[in-house]
């Protein structure tokens, strides 16, 4: 039957080819791509032709014979980018259209093309290899020769393809993190996972589908590294921009927390300020989580349990912590009670006060030490009674850090006996 005619008549043309190899002695196949050898090659091709009057064989069929398809095809970018003239250049150009014709001649699709360049067992180093030229020219070659069949044998683009044929998005998005961890690749895989994130916003890719993609889901550590959190928050912000309805905007923070809970999230973005990669978008996405605690149920004795105050991390980590305590107070409306709730989620003045000292310097006294000074002159401590009052200690027991505080509040109590006069009258 036919199937059985064209299977015989592609064995033959096989043969045929095999031995025209044989008979030129091919051997290395940067050798045999010189304007010379391929001279020979086409003569000797013609000669055996002209034997055959049914099958017929062609000089690029011959190559990929004998090499292979994937062989083939970087040998031949390698030779165009290297041709020492005009001539050679064309030479080599003829043959990889050639090479093109047949696979579509074939009707290979891309991800035919993709299997037959054995682009996956390239790995992470496909990158910066020569086969993903020769895919996308091929991609371009269809659309040009053949716009009719685009439609069957193309996915969308280069980089469709490429997914497709690495197992999917996760998978991709894993391979180019590797690649960027070496040297020679990692340039191209920052270009490409750029492109990668392009291609999801163009398709309206949902960002809990990305954060999957992204594997950042029970990563921690993951997920707050610089390049993946710059990366998932500027998806977000261009996932919002496309014209959403305010009720289908995404929200980075409740992703996160989502998937880490609120102490982690909130204790991970005050670390994150420190690094200078990592601030701005820290900084924004902190905001963010004080305002939607606000929206909730929660109350600030919640929100101290959250931020883990006291701690006994560096100054800067508690200053942000207490920061943002006040800022949902203010958001909360309870600016007024602030000094008495952290005065009880901490159990006692004495705790509260060397909180609020360890996120300052000796200095300076903080706007919430002034409120919980202002808050015991209420409650009749003077700087005769504050050790005992505050501290339950004497001052010759009394540490260094609570003499300091001592005196910020010595310092504190004058200046309000000047300004406030007996009957509550300002000078």
């Amino acid at each position: 039957d036919g199937a059985s005619t064209l299977a015989k008549k592609v064995v033959n043309t096989n043969k045929y080819e095999a031995k025209v190899a044989t008979t030129l002695k091919f051997g290395n196949i940067d050798n045999v791509l010189t304007s010379s050898n391929l001279e020979k090659l086409a003569t000797e091709v013609k000669k055996t032709n002209s034997k055959n009057f049914i099958t017929k064989i062609s000089v690029i069929g011959t190559l990929t014979t004998h090499y292979g398809d994937d062989v083939l095809a970087k040998a031949l970018v390698t030779a165009e980018n290297n041709a020492d003239t005009r001539a050679v250049q064309d030479q080599i150009k003829k043959l990889r259209e050639d090479q093109m014709m047949g696979w579509l001649n074939a009707r290979n699709t891309a991800d035919d093309v993709f299997k037959l360049l054995k682009i996956h067992d390239d790995g992470f180093s496909m990158v910066i290899s020569r086969k993903l030229q020769v895919l996308e020219d091929y991609i371009n070659f269809v659309k040009t020769k053949e716009p009719r069949l685009a439609a069957s044998l193309l996915t969308t683009s280069l980089l469709t393809t490429l997914t497709k044929g690495f197992g999917g998005e996760e998978k991709m998005w894993a391979l180019l993190q590797t690649a960027r961890l070496n040297g020679p690749t990692k340039h191209q895989a920052d270009v490409m996972e750029t492109s990668l994130l392009k291609k999801w916003a163009d398709e309206g890719q949902l960002p809990e589908n990305v954060f999957q993609w992204l594997r950042l889901p029970n990563k921690v550590d993951d997920a707050f590294k610089s390049n993946n959190l710059n990366k998932f928050a500027t998806y977000v912000d261009d996932f919002n921009s496309l014209d959403k309805e305010p009720n289908s905007k995404k929200s980075v923070i409740e992703i996160y927390t989502n998937s880490f809970g609120d102490a982690r999230v909130a204790g991970r973005l005050m670390s994150a300020m420190d690094s200078e990669r990592t601030r701005k978008v820290a900084k924004k996405l902190q905001a963010e989580q004080v305002e939607h605690w606000a929206k909730s149920t929660k109350s600030a004795e919640d929100v101290v349990k959250i931020l883990k105050i006291p701690s006994d991390e560096a100054a800067a980590i508690t200053r942000r912590k207490l920061a943002a305590l006040q800022e949902f107070s203010k958001l909360k409306g309870e600016e007024q009670n602030l000094v008495k709730i952290l005065t009880e989620s901490l159990g006692s003045k004495g705790t509260l006060a060397m909180t609020l000292e360890s996120a300052t310097v000796p200095s300076h006294t903080t706007t919430l030490q002034k409120k919980q000074f202002a808050s015991l002159i209420e409650d009749s401590v003077t700087p005769a009674n504050f050790m005992t009052s505050v501290f339950n200690t004497g001052v010759e027991s009394a540490t260094v850090v609570q003499k300091r505080i001592a005196d910020k509040f010595t310092s504190f109590f004058k200046i309000q006996e000047g300004v406030i006069k007996p009957g509550g009258l300002s000078p």
